[in-house]
């Protein structure tokens, strides 16, 4: 997806608000404006900005799974 001023400005608010590295605020930016309804992910430091969008993390998923609870 293109980073245009919008997602850049969106990025720079998101990495304020939720102290996050700029990289990981621009694919949280990105997967918002692209519609996404979760952020799947094994970085638990993105768990901050689960109120921005929510975030499942891949261990605690294939953990579930594993344990017959998907």
């Amino acid at each position: 997806m293109p980073v245009d001023e919008r997602i850049a400005l969106e990025a720079g608010r998101v990495r304020r608000r939720y102290r996050l590295s700029l990289p990981d605020a621009l694919h949280l930016a990105c997967a918002r404006a692209a519609g996404a309804g979760v952020f799947v992910t094994n970085d638990r430091d993105l768990q901050r900005a689960s109120t921005y969008l929510p975030v499942a993390i891949l261990d605690e998923l294939a953990g579930e799974w594993e344990g017959g609870q998907a």
